[in-house]
């Protein structure tokens, strides 16, 4: 059953990329778009290692859709604003301000356990029925994803934007909710084990390794970690 929800397409044929199998179908990025949020603006002077909320900027997404809670700036934020602007697990994040080469970095969120907010050069995006942010950000970190985003660039040699209004006439491929899950579950079982590998790589550079038997014992647990992680 190749079943699409209610979800109306308004990409119109002859700006279809190319033909898919019946699983999948077309659509403007906006037809599956519920919810379109920029982030918290802070300046400079508004970040301290002293405040108690951590503030998640753009630098901390890599090219290629991982993020890293490591090392965040913080900041101080009303009871409304972390309500409102506080990042949660399936969260989708794309960088709207940057560098041409930077601009349009997208990660989904897999695990956060504390209060951070998000900053204002990034923008969460919610989408409608079963699509997921895991499946957005896999998209846009492939290759067809990442040229479809060159083509809504604009701005000055040094400070590139992506518009809401360029962004919505994105054309995205969308699988019937059957695809999507199994799509969803093997990328986010990739992810985690990532997310787990930066997990030991800062616990390892955090410890003072005295000898060469404390760091045989820690490499035995690394690696009962992984093997446990990889079955």
């Amino acid at each position: 059953m190749n079943d699409y929800t209610n979800i109306k397409s308004t990409l119109p044929k002859n700006e279809i990329p190319y033909t898919l199998d019946e699983n999948w179908k077309w659509y403007k990025w906006g037809d599956i778009i519920q919810d379109y949020q920029q982030g918290l603006i802070r300046s400079n002077s508004e970040l301290n290692d002293d405040y108690s909320i951590e503030y998640f900027k753009m630098n901390f997404i890599n090219e290629n859709g991982d993020y890293s809670f490591k090392g965040l700036p913080k900041t101080e934020a009303s009871r409304d604003e972390i309500l409102r602007y506080k990042i949660r697990e399936g969260d989708f994040f794309i960088n709207v301000r940057n560098s041409r080469e930077l601009v349009g970095k997208t990660c989904a969120i897999y695990n956060v356990l504390r209060d951070i907010v998000f900053n204002h050069m990034l923008v969460r995006i919610k989408h409608k029925n079963y699509i997921t942010g895991t499946f957005m950000s896999a998209y846009f970190n492939t290759k067809f994803g990442k040229q479809i985003l060159e083509t809504c660039k604009k701005g000055t040699t040094t400070v590139i934007a992506l518009y809401q209004k360029d962004l919505y006439n994105l054309p995205v491929p969308i699988p019937n909710e059957k695809l999507l899950k199994k799509i969803d579950k093997i990328y986010n079982d990739i992810n985690k084990k990532i997310q787990l590998l930066h997990q030991i790589n800062d616990n390892l550079a955090e410890l003072s390794l005295n000898n060469k038997k404390t760091l045989f014992r820690v490499f035995l647990f690394i690696l009962l970690i992984l093997v446990h992680s990889l079955t």
